[in-house]
Order: structure tokens, then C-alpha cells, then sequence
């Protein structure tokens, strides 16, 4: 739906420079990871996990909010300041958490309920392996994820004046990288998507600022606003070097890319590689 929005504006406006983030308040993918970890196992045993219901329903909800925030670590507490902070439309949220539940392994839960057999083995593995901003990175859409936040960081965001408090928490959240991407790493990130020659990353720089996203100075090289001596100083430090068809990003360049893979800022360069110069060459296997 984002993703419309975006394409719909921009084709009523086409002189504005749209950039769209979606704001996530709920991800069972995360909760479930941090209650695997917590249990050490992707598996429930059907019998055991309703007795434990049984028993927990019966206490007072603080005893289980304590009991929450233990099996899902501070999942759970953020999830609830999120809720606090943040009013969404019920209907969008409510399909998100369809959306998300329906990796549930359903199947075996229906049977095991069908035949009354409490021995019966249930894995969470389906909700573990959801990525609920993966959609959005491939379609160019910024997703906030609002749940990684607790109750001191929702108030600097919300009434700090100290601006450099502010774009730090949303480094790290890596949604500041979107709107404003370092050169050097936009570069190793469109390098690490396939374009191998210096005039396809220029084109793909000057693409990024032309849709609206200021570029930021460096984090790892002091070349600014040069494409060329970003590269040259990013193969100087191992993160890129030189292959059979040009620039390629080196095992280092993979470690830190991994960093960002699966965050926000990820989006960005599916967004400007779906509006390159069709004259660009770039690998369309790697925009996932």
C-alpha cells in the first residue's frame, strides 16, 4: 500500500521529491526469536504450553506482565510504550497482524486440537523466519520500527531539542540513513548490488540526491562528494576491490554490509535502482 502511495503522489506531483516511511508498531517475528532464545528450542509441546496458559491466565496481570517480560525480554516492554505513544488506524494493524500470523504453523495446531492429542509438537519456526520490513526494502519504502524503542528514547524523540540526541538513536535505528545515506557507504551498498563502474555509481549518486535523499559525509573514507576517490579509498581499505567486470565489494565490504542488509536504510537502494538509466548495468538478482 506504501509502495502506491509513493508511485501515486509522485505521479501527481512530479516536480516534489517524495520520500515515503511506514511506521511498524508490532513484528511476532522478533517476539518469537527472543522467546526462542529464551527457551532454547523453536518447538512447544502442545499439553505442557496449555497448562502453562492455564496457570497464567489465572494470575494478576502484573505478575504477568513480569512473566511476558521475561519469556520475550524487552520485546514485550517496548511493544507496550510503542502502543502507549502511537495511535494507528486498528484496521491496518489488525491486518498486519494477520499478515504476520499466518506463519503460524497453523496446521499442526488445528490437528492437534481436531484429535485431543496433547503430545502433539507445534514449531515456531515459521513466525522466527518472519522479516516484517522485507517488503518495504523492496519496494523503496523506509520502515520505522517503532517496537525497537523504550520509554527514554520515545521521549528524546519526542521532546528533545538536541538534534545530534536525536539523529543518533535514529542511526542506529538505521532510519536517518535512508533520508541522509553516507557517500561511502552508498556507494559499497550500490557496488555490493551490482553496479560496477564508476559512471553507473555516479549515476546512481546523483539519482539518489535528484530523488530527494541528501547525501552525508563519510563514515569510514574522507572522500566527499567524489565518487571516484570514495571507491579508490574504499579498495585502499579492503572494502571494495577490483574484478574480472569492475568494482566488486571484498569480504570485509561483505561483513559490514551484513550490518545493514536488514535495516531500514537497506531500502534506499532498491528505490533508486528501479529509476536508473535503463543504459545502467546492474545484477536485478541482488536487489533483494
Amino acid at each position: 500500500m506504501a509502495a502506491l502511495t509513493q508511485v501515486d503522489v509522485q505521479a501527481a506531483m512530479p516536480d516534489m521529491r517524495i520520500l515515503v516511511a511506514r511506521p511498524i508498531l508490532l513484528d511476532l517475528g522478533v517476539l518469537s526469536r527472543q522467546l526462542v532464545e529464551k527457551i532454547g528450542s523453536n518447538q512447544f509441546h502442545v499439553g505442557k504450553a496449555i497448562a502453562a496458559i492455564d496457570r497464567f491466565s489465572k494470575l494478576p496481570k502484573s505478575k504477568q506482565d513480569k512473566i511476558l517480560t521475561s519469556a520475550v525480554g524487552v520485546g514485550f516492554d517496548r511493544l507496550k510504550v510503542a502502543f502507549e505513544h502511537v495511535s494507528l488506524p486498528m484496521l491496518a494493524q489488525f491486518v498486519t497482524v494477520l499478515q504476520q500470523a499466518a506463519n503460524f504453523d497453523w496446521e499442526s495446531a488445528i490437528t492437534a486440537a481436531a484429535e485431543k492429542n496433547p503430545n502433539a509438537i507445534i514449531s515456531l519456526a515459521g513466525l522466527t523466519a518472519i522479516d516484517n520490513m522485507a517488503l518495504d526494502r523492496k519496494n523503496g519504502i523506509c520502515p520505522i520500527p517503532l517496537y525497537e524503542l523504550d520509554e527514554a528514547e520515545w521521549r528524546t524523540l519526542s521532546t528533545s531539542k538536541d538534534v545530534g540526541e536525536v539523529k543518533e538513536r535514529l542511526e542506529r535505528m538505521g532510519v536517518y540513513q535512508y533520508f541522509f545515506p553516507p557517500e561511502d557507504d552508498l556507494a559499497l551498498g550500490f557496488i555490493d548490488k551490482g553496479l560496477s563502474g564508476a559512471a553507473a555509481l555516479q549515476n546512481a549518486v546523483t539519482k539518489t540526491q535528484e530523488l530527494g535523499h541528501q547525501i552525508a559525509a563519510p563514515t569510514l573514507t574522507t572522500a566527499a562528494g567524489d565518487v571516484r576517490e570514495t571507491v579508490e579509498q574504499l579498495q585502499e581499505l579492503g572494502y571494495v576491490v577490483e574484478g574480472e567486470f569492475g568494482y566488486e565489494v571484498s569480504a570485509s565490504g561483505e561483513t559490514r554490509r551484513a550490518n545493514f542488509k536488514i535495516r531500514p536504510q537497506e531500502s534506499l537502494f532498491s528505490k533508486i535502482l528501479g529509476r536508473v538509466s535503463v543504459g545502467v548495468t546492474f545484477d536485478p538478482t541482488k536487489l533483494g
